[in-house]
């Protein structure tokens, strides 16, 4: 079932306002945080990606299964992101299953995208914040409408959840080795100096995101520098 007695228009236009709030909300952000000065900082390390390249990992995400409650399983079909000015906005086509009334319930999520620093793995984590379900069917009897409203009200916490992170194949170490080298002085003094090979260690962190139409920018900081 692809849902029941909706009214297409509305549903499309509540959707619409969702997103289009979170995008201002997240455009104003953006505006303050570039006029603040002293925000403007590049970081020790930085790193852009593209719409393309986002898109491009987040096909990892499709076929992908889980749980959203006890009771009901979810499949992800496919998930697409756009690049904004102030926002990264991710929207997952998914089917969602539930076993306690044996309906199966297409629905669209709508996620803001958050960058972070796992286990030295750059992931994107998807945040749920607007659910409806995708109506391409009708004349379905009301008492229907009232088991899909059951299956899309679970809790968004709940999805945020289940959902996995996008992985993006960049290794970001927290070590670098510095070669160690012989060098021999002939004039003068006659000597030979050797250096040995050294381990510089750090803490990675981000520092700054910066959502630009189609394209991010990230700064890092890097801390706890110590040298084995």
């Amino acid at each position: 079932m692809a849902g029941a007695d909706v009214d297409l228009e509305q549903l499309s236009k509540a959707r619409e306002a969702a997103v289009m709030k979170v995008r201002y909300d997240a455009a104003q952000d953006l505006l303050l945080k570039l006029g603040d000065q002293h925000n403007v900082d590049s970081g020790d390390m930085s790193l852009s990606l593209t719409e393309a390249a986002l898109n491009k990992a987040a096909v990892q995400l499709d076929s992908a299964s889980g749980w959203l409650d006890s009771v009901t399983t979810y499949s992800i079909h496919h998930t697409s992101i756009a690049v904004y000015n102030g926002s990264a906005i991710a929207t997952i086509a998914l089917s969602a299953h539930s076993s306690e009334h044996n309906v199966d319930v297409d629905m669209l999520l709508d996620c803001l995208v958050t960058l972070r620093i796992e286990k030295a793995v750059l992931k994107a984590r998807l945040e749920p914040f607007n659910i409806a379900p995708e109506v391409t069917a009708h004349g379905l009897k009301k008492i229907v409408s009232g088991i899909i409203r059951d299956v899309i009200s679970i809790r968004l916490s709940s999805i945020a959840a289940a959902l996995p992170a996008i992985e993006f194949p960049i290794e970001l170490r927290n070590h670098l080795t510095i070669p160690g080298n012989d060098m021999h002085v002939h004039h003068g003094l006659n000597m030979s100096i050797h250096i040995p090979e050294r381990t510089l260690s750090y803490d990675m962190t981000i520092k700054d995101v910066r959502f630009l139409e189609k394209n991010i920018f990230i700064s890092f900081a890097l801390s706890k520098i110590g040298v084995k």
